[in-house]
């Protein structure tokens, strides 16, 4: 009797223990550098989604950081102490391509993983990395551009200089250019004066201007379309078409943190190999249009893009 009494409260003490520390209980460190909208927004879908899917496993997050030795330094601690790591942002992705980890990694929040060398195959992501890219291919955006400016035979790129989502948007917009039968050129600006100048002294050249998903580009929506006068202003992201911009694609960044969530617990809970997860992608981007703009502009938007768009007064 005193041995089967022993095992019964062995056998709940196991028990109480297993309901209080989960078996698939996992640290993850998440981490990115420097302030952004965009990460905020991924940050706060991938929470809601852990919460909902995964609420025992304790998330460390740690940004946005000051600058890349701070980065570093949470990626080496991570990888020391945590069973995973989420880092975020481009410049993350670019971390990682010099200090390969050591842990399962998932990224999001940043631009096309292999532009920026962190991963090759989307489909088939190899080493310790996978998870989630707000890239768009450019012929997406283009293309629904070319259908509001159907006329349009040129046009200007313009990117934050030294930014690493400059370079992914210069390679994908030639070669769409060239898919589209357009003839498109680059500039690269390095402050809001500089975009200016390069903006008002160009723009009479081409059918239209476009802005690249980079951060000076991303904030100063009304400064290009000042500069531009008359010369329609397109954008690779979203919110410059609430400055006066004609229109913009951009992935949806909430919806992408929820399905990076989803990665990690596939990850970390469910044991799947990363090669066998693909990088998430948002195969549904959301079209934003000014109409305001479009008035101004004497643009007459197809109906059937009106229908699906968000649209701005």
């Amino acid at each position: 009797m005193k041995r089967l009494f022993l095992a019964t409260c062995g056998l709940a003490a196991l028990m109480t223990m297993a309901t209080a520390n989960p078996v698939w209980a996992v640290d993850v460190g998440v981490t990115w550098q420097g302030d952004s909208g965009m990460t905020n927004r991924v940050v706060a879908g991938f929470k809601e989604r852990m919460a909902e899917v995964a609420p025992d496993v304790d998330l460390d997050i740690r940004g946005p950081l000051d600058d890349k030795a701070a980065l570093r330094a949470a990626v080496d601690d991570f990888e020391a102490n945590k069973d995973a790591m989420v880092v975020l942002r481009s410049n993350g992705s670019l971390l990682l391509t010099e200090r390969p980890p050591g842990i399962p990694t998932l990224i999001g929040g940043g631009n096309h993983p292999p532009s920026l060398g962190v991963i090759q195959n989307m489909d088939a992501p190899e080493g310790n990395i996978t998870g989630v890219t707000y890239f768009i291919p450019h012929d997406v955006p283009l293309q629904s551009y070319v259908t509001i400016l159907p006329e349009a035979t040129s046009m200007l790129l313009v990117v934050q200089e030294g930014h690493p989502g400059g370079l992914v948007d210069q390679a994908g917009t030639m070669e769409a250019c060239d898919t589209l039968g357009l003839t498109c050129d680059v500039a690269f600006a390095t402050s809001v004066e500089t975009l200016r100048e390069t903006i008002s002294s160009k723009a009479e050249d081409y059918s239209a201007i476009v802005l690249g998903n980079t951060q000076l580009t991303m904030d100063e929506g009304a400064a290009a379309v000042d500069a531009a006068g008359d010369t329609p202003v397109f954008a690779y992201t979203g919110r410059p078409v609430e400055e006066g911009v004609l229109a913009g694609f951009v992935a949806d960044d909430h919806k992408l943190g929820r399905m990076l969530a989803d990665r990690l617990v596939q990850v970390v809970i469910d044991k799947t190999p990363i090669a066998d997860i693909p990088v998430g992608t948002d195969d549904n981007p959301i079209l934003y249009l000014n109409m305001t703009t479009a008035q101004r502009l004497g643009v007459e938007v197809p109906f059937q893009m009106l229908s699906t768009a968000t649209v701005i007064e």
